[in-house]
């Protein structure tokens, strides 16, 4: 799911997605790092388990973009 909400103090959205946690999901998220940022520390999964997500909801942008993410990591 994907929930966004205007922040007053930065005046910009800010767009979050949450993650179910389940059998298939689980390690997903036992494996994510938290991350500092301008409001405070959030959670982010790594980038293992984000083409995970990706290839469980199988959507054709999905595909897309572990593609792109698999490119970028090559040329990296």
């Amino acid at each position: 799911r994907r929930v966004s909400k205007i922040s007053r103090e930065l005046k910009r959205l800010i767009t979050v997605d949450l993650l179910l946690v389940n059998e298939m999901t689980n390690d997903v998220w036992y494996n994510r790092h938290n991350v500092k940022w301008e409001e405070g520390t959030t959670s982010v999964v790594s980038r293992e388990g984000l083409v995970k997500m990706k290839l469980l909801a199988g959507r054709k942008q999905d595909i897309a973009d572990i593609e792109k993410l698999r490119e970028a990591e090559d040329e990296g």
